[in-house]
């Protein structure tokens, strides 16, 4: 049971780990990270434009449609890190090998600045100060990336 829920999960999931250039026309589940950063080069695609897709994508999917309702809250700054990220792109390139690559972070990850529940009803309005161990490595190994959200969990 807890396999095909985790396998229906990832199915519901995979429209939102992937990433779509502005100028190509290929579909979402078939662009890769290096066709992003190759359209930021070609100077067709801005990371704010990336994010805004994402979130948009999330508001058809996940809210609206079909409505999935797997994420539980959005990162109300992922659009003005998108902006500073395009800031730093113009002057020194990209950040790291996920230069603006949305992620997803489970709830039971702290995430600085971003509420969490870590899947028990009765954390509804904790807010971490500190990020996890392992979203402090993703940032600092692989800096760049934005967190668009907070993906649900079953609540305890």
């Amino acid at each position: 049971m807890r396999r095909s829920r985790f396998t229906l999960l990832l199915s519901l999931l995979l429209p939102f780990l992937t990433v779509v250039p502005a100028a190509a026309q290929s579909p979402l589940e078939e662009t890769t990270i290096a066709q992003v950063h190759q359209a930021f080069a070609n100077k067709c695609l801005t990371c704010r434009e990336l994010v805004s897709r994402y979130l948009g994508r999330i508001a058809a999917y996940d809210k609206n449609g079909p409505a999935f309702n797997s994420l539980i809250r959005l990162n109300p700054a992922a659009e003005t890190q998108a902006t500073e990220l395009d800031s730093r792109y113009a002057a020194s390139g990209l950040t790291g090998p996920l230069h603006c690559v949305p992620v997803i972070v489970k709830d039971n990850m702290e995430t600085a600045g971003l509420a969490t529940t870590n899947g028990a009803l009765v954390f509804a309005n904790y807010m971490p100060v500190q990020d996890a161990f392992q979203v402090q490595r993703i940032e600092e190994d692989r800096p760049g990336q934005i967190q668009l959200g907070g993906m649900g969990i079953q609540p305890l």
